[in-house]
């Protein structure tokens, strides 16, 4: 899983949730070096809207479009903060802040990475 936001804190705390429950965490502090990281090949992308740098609209807009990155056009992104309505064609789904993980997110991040809990 490549967790990619701004808030340091919040990726390491919710990495350690994610990796307990045995994901491995790829992390970003921005959409640029989301790009980076994107190259090790993820199941999936958790992704935040506002970042310095690049934030989550452009990632998404340059994984889904730029032929640099054809390869993982079909990654699930899953957005995880308050994303605008024109996100949603770049999205797999956008889930609004506070994020309900254990009822909704642990299941779509079970069914992205072929995990059954």
């Amino acid at each position: 899983i490549l967790y990619i936001d701004d808030d340091l804190r919040q990726i390491r705390a919710s990495a350690k949730v994610l990796k307990f429950r045995g994901h491995e965490v790829i992390e970003a502090t921005n959409g640029l070096l989301g790009l980076e990281e994107l190259l090790k090949g993820p199941d999936l992308v958790l992704l935040d809207f506002h970042m310095p740098r690049m934030d989550g609209l452009e990632f998404a807009r340059k994984v889904r479009e730029d032929p640099t990155y054809s390869q993982y056009k079909d990654v699930p992104l899953i957005g995880i903060s308050n994303f605008p309505p024109e996100a949603d064609k770049y999205l797999t789904i956008s889930l609004e802040k506070p994020i309900d993980w254990e009822g909704i997110l642990f299941p779509l991040i079970d069914k992205y990475t072929q995990k059954k809990s």
